[in-house]
């Protein structure tokens, strides 16, 4: 979707648009990423034993509340999760086009280069300590490599 604005405005129906566009986006990436952390739960039952678990332990401490403390607990839920989605991302790549010149890892990008980011690539095949080994070989090691891995990275 493109839009013009016009005096700074976008159209009521423009609006709309957008705003139901990424409400169908968000519920099928949501809905992907969720389908991919059950499926390889369940392909390994010791996985969702450390899940169970790791739960009895959160409920012991904290009561049945759901809270951030509480979150912040699920250290090996954490884990699962991000590797499912490492492993099977719900967008495996995004396009976009460059607006400026500009110069990565030693390569010039001239404005208006489209550019192809994958992050099924990104995330499974450039980091030699994170080989797509699934949820199986998560260990203290794993664990510490993914939450370093999993950062932000301001490209201004």
């Amino acid at each position: 979707m493109f839009y013009v604005m016009q005096d700074g405005q976008l159209s009521d129906d423009a609006l709309a648009e957008s705003g139901i566009s990424l409400l169908l986006a968000g519920t099928d990436t949501s809905g992907q990423g969720s389908t991919a952390a059950l499926v390889m739960v369940a392909l390994f039952p010791e996985v969702m034993e450390k899940l169970r678990l790791e739960q009895e332990k959160i409920i012991a401490q904290h009561g049945t509340s759901f809270t951030l403390a509480v979150l912040d607990d699920m250290v090996y839920a954490d884990a699962v999760i991000k590797e499912a989605l490492r492993l099977a991302p719900p967008a495996a790549a995004a396009m976009r086009q460059t607006l400026v010149d500009m110069q990565i890892c030693d390569k010039f990008i001239p404005a208006g280069t489209l550019l192809w980011l994958s992050t099924l690539t990104s995330q499974n095949f450039t980091d030699p300590s994170l080989k797509p080994s699934g949820l199986k070989t998560l260990t203290p090691q794993t664990l510490n490599t993914l939450s370093e891995s999993w950062r932000h990275i301001d490209l201004n």
